[in-house]
């Protein structure tokens, strides 16, 4: 499944359904949920995220 604008996505867990983490632009998140829907069975979740700053040091 090719889709401009997912630069990436990876499988992971697979044993029980798995999960994928990808790596998209927010314009084709929609495009791409519904394109995964009609090509595999099951009723997938989606947790659509945005990078953050990141880890840093804790102070009191």
């Amino acid at each position: 499944m090719e889709i401009a604008g997912v630069y990436g996505s990876r499988m992971t867990g697979g044993g029980f359904g798995g999960c994928t983490v990808t790596l998209l632009e927010t314009s084709v998140a929609e495009r791409t949920k519904e394109q995964i829907k009609d090509k595999f069975r099951g009723s997938p979740s989606f947790y659509i995220t945005k990078p953050s700053t990141g880890s840093g040091v804790l102070s009191q």
